[in-house]
């Protein structure tokens, strides 16, 4: 545990590390049919960091096998409706992972996603992907519609005349 605490206060002061960048973000708007699955995806963009002199000083210390550069991933967490999401949530049974991590130069981009099984009408409303690192914080939202969603109008028809 302390080797962990170490090296999450070198990686802290590295020298470029970056709050989370979304290479992919959620689109603005999301229509889901009631009863059908559904994914929300982003991919965030792990940026490659070059530690300071103290920080290298630190990582010797923690363990011989760290590479260089280090790589700052984030934390991500799933909010609906401005509520804090959990696995297994609902109705609609929330499912979250964190998929493939995959390569480009000079940065990786990290896969996220939360699934929905079954899409009900209470899944509509605005939904959040917040990235968190110890440099800051970065979110993506989008707003889902709800196919088959009951709506009721009143039409007020004017007067004769």
């Amino acid at each position: 545990m302390e080797e962990a605490n170490a090296a999450s206060a070198a990686a802290a002061e590295a020298e470029t590390a970056l709050p989370p960048v979304f290479a992919r973000g959620l689109p603005p708007t999301l229509g889901l049919k009631v009863g059908a699955r559904a994914r929300l995806q982003v991919d965030i963009k792990v940026d490659p960091v070059q530690p300071n002199t103290k920080v290298k000083k630190l990582l010797s210390k923690v363990s011989d096998t760290i590479s260089n550069p280090l790589f700052v991933y984030s934390q991500v967490t799933w909010f609906r409706s401005d509520a804090r999401l959990t696995p297994g949530q609902g109705e609609s049974q929330l499912r979250f992972a964190q998929g493939s991590v995959h390569k480009s130069d000079p940065s990786e981009l990290v896969t996220h996603y939360l699934d929905i099984s079954e899409v009900h009408t209470e899944d509509e409303g605005r939904w959040i992907c917040l990235a968190e690192n110890f440099n800051g914080r970065n979110s993506s939202h989008t707003t889902v519609a709800v196919n088959g969603t009951t709506r009721h109008f009143i039409i007020i028809s004017p007067p004769n005349l």
